[in-house]
């Protein structure tokens, strides 16, 4: 009986191995484009908005994103954050957006604002994680995206 608990075991350990392994040669996801920003509420203390992060799959499998949860940074100032929950299915080779619901700091983002309008442009930025899927294994991710906007 113990052979076969043996054989099991390496089995399972075989297959876990190779499987984690196989997960190193997993390319990172690219940001493009922040799209579609609009104001859900206006508020002094925190303002609701909605945008789009444009995003490309390099990898030839499909993947899942299971949640993110990123800071929103303009002119280098932290002014607001946003947490997504929703499975996003990601297919291989393929663009796709993740929905953003971002609180924003009014305050701040305004004075971080109103030094941008000076120069034209804007510096937005993006930091946090987001936690991918494939089969039984997953992994967090790295994201920071910078872009101008005027």
């Amino acid at each position: 009986m113990r052979p076969y608990i043996f054989r099991l075991v390496f089995i399972v350990a075989y297959s876990l191995t190779a499987t984690l392994f196989s997960c190193r040669s997993v390319k990172p996801i690219e940001y493009r484009n922040i799209e579609d920003v609009k104001i859900e509420n206006i508020n002094l203390g925190n303002t609701q908005m909605m945008a789009s992060l444009t995003c490309y799959n390099p990898n030839g499998f499909g993947i899942k994103m299971i949640s993110s949860n990123f800071d929103i940074y303009v002119n280098d100032k932290l002014c607001g954050n946003t947490t997504q929950t929703d499975l996003i299915e990601i297919k291989k080779c393929s663009i796709f957006s993740v929905p953003l619901n971002i609180d924003v700091n009014l305050k701040k983002a305004i004075a971080n604002i109103g030094l941008g309008l000076l120069n034209q442009e804007v510096k937005i930025t993006i930091k946090g994680k987001a936690k991918i899927k494939k089969g039984l294994i997953s992994k967090d991710l790295s994201v920071t995206y910078t872009t101008k906007q005027r």
